[in-house]
């Protein structure tokens, strides 16, 4: 399988697929009686797991020890990493929460005040906007 196929098959992009390559995340490949190398069916799967470990919230230096057929993952491992990777996505979630709040707080100030034809300085409007 050429580099386009597993373009068009995950929507990863070429550069994307060459780096995984590069890093040795994918399978080897295997010569091409068209010259070159062809990736094997195999890329195309380690491929869905990366993302599918990325859409977890796996990093870049932990995906490769979920790759690696040496660690040997047993159940409380997995559970263990997934129950950490839960309680730091809350806690981003809480935090953008937090935020997603304060901007609606200077939404409905800055509604309320132009209704009333307030117009507010650079400096008040600056205050507001640093507010965290």
């Amino acid at each position: 399988m050429r580099i386009g196929e597993l373009t068009r098959k995950t929507g990863m992009a070429p550069a994307t697929i060459r780096f995984y390559d590069a890093k040795g995340w994918l399978p080897k490949k295997k010569s091409s009686t068209r010259g070159g190398n062809e990736f094997k069916q195999a890329a195309l799967e380690r491929l869905q797991l990366i993302k599918s470990c990325q859409c977890l919230g796996f990093t870049q230096e932990e995906i490769p020890k979920l790759l690696d057929k040496e660690v040997k993952w047993d159940h409380h491992s997995i559970m263990l990493r997934l129950k950490e990777k839960y309680t730091e996505l809350s806690e981003t979630v809480e935090r953008l929460e937090a935020r997603k709040e304060l901007i609606a707080d200077i939404i409905e100030t800055l509604d309320e005040n132009w209704a009333k034809g307030v117009h507010m300085t650079s400096g008040e409007l600056e205050k507001i906007l640093s507010t965290e």
